[in-house]
């Protein structure tokens, strides 16, 4: 069996399913912010297809951006599966769990969630309450690093608390960007490296993708996946 399985959604969302535990995180926001994908009423059902009848096991936002949480989208997941466990950094929705200090435990089916407070990218951002996670099964550990600004120490820090990192998840800024490569190689050295938060085809108004594309070739640490297409899915042994 996979040990990680990884579905994009749109923009920085995923379905995760990790050993026994399904997880949606940044999965559900339904709008259109700049050039940035987002889940349409097709890709909302289509998602439920995906998921078992009983519904994910944890439904996660790292920050509340409109580009990555949708209250109205998070309360129809709810209302449709109510044994899902909803977290988030903001006090947005009833029943949810509110992470609030710098270093906070999820439980999982089998695993656990570690979060971290992280520095939002962007001085614009700098007091958005945004988190960092490492999802980790038995020794597998995975990296989302969230909207994080990049090259920050504290993600550094977080990640070596948490041992070696098997496989991360990060926007493609940290691809595209020449100090974001030699950090994400030097301080975090990641198994194998996934990028996302490209917007879909036709979508892309700023050329991220072709940008994406052309530094893909200059990252040769580790195996490299582009997250481009809805619901393109990969596998990690």
């Amino acid at each position: 069996m996979a040990r990680c399985e990884l579905t994009l959604v749109a923009n920085a969302g995923l379905l995760i399913r990790l050993g026994p535990a399904v997880i949606l995180a940044d999965a559900l926001h339904d709008r259109q912010v700049e050039s940035w994908s987002t889940v349409t009423e097709d890709r909302w059902r289509t998602l439920q297809t995906l998921l078992p009848a009983a519904g994910p096991d944890l439904i996660l936002f790292t920050h509340c951006h409109p580009d990555h949480f949708s209250p109205r989208l998070a309360a129809r997941a709810m209302e449709r599966w109510p044994g899902a466990k909803l977290v988030l950094p903001e006090q947005r929705l009833a029943g949810q769990r509110l992470i609030d200090a710098q270093r906070e435990t999820v439980s999982l089916p089998g695993g656990t969630v570690r979060l971290a407070r992280l520095p939002h990218e962007g001085a614009a951002f700098a007091k958005v309450r945004h988190y960092g996670c490492v999802l980790e099964h038995g020794d597998f550990r995975l990296l989302l690093t969230g909207d994080c600004a990049l090259c920050a120490e504290a993600l550094a820090s977080f990640a070596g608390d948490c041992g070696p990192i098997d496989a991360a998840v990060a926007p493609f800024p940290w691809l595209t960007l020449r100090r974001g490569r030699e950090f994400l190689q030097e301080r975090i050295r990641p198994g194998q490296l996934v990028i996302c938060h490209l917007p879909f085809a036709g979508e892309d108004m700023y050329g991220y993708r072709t940008a994406a594309q052309k530094a893909a070739p200059l990252w040769q640490a580790s195996p490299l996946t582009l997250l481009t297409e809805p619901f393109q899915r990969i596998i990690i042994d």
